[in-house]
């Protein structure tokens, strides 16, 4: 059991490599999960501003920005980095 309620219910099983999740989360416990369960998978997350996608392409990671105000691409410089610094609305950056 990897995760359960206040009650002490088990929500969350896991055997093996196969986890059933046995209840509807709300967002923050969801992405709680979620990144527990990749760190546990050696898989990198990223948490990104609403609107904003990331797509590996080839040798290069797309951005793409969805939303209606401007990203500044700037806060994943420890991570990754653009040819742009600052996205505008329907603006794609690759990392460089």
């Amino acid at each position: 059991t990897l995760l359960t309620t206040e009650a002490d219910e088990p929500v969350l099983l896991q055997q093996g490599q196969v986890c059933y999740l046995g209840a509807q989360l709300d967002e923050v416990a969801y992405q709680r999960v979620m990144e527990s369960l990749c760190e546990q998978a050696k898989i990198k997350t990223v948490r990104l501003p609403d609107g904003l996608r990331f797509r590996q392409w080839g040798d290069k990671l797309v951005a793409m920005n969805y939303s209606l105000g401007t990203v500044d691409l700037g806060e994943f410089s420890g991570t990754v980095t653009f040819d742009h610094d600052k996205l505008p609305p329907a603006g794609v950056a690759f990392s460089t």
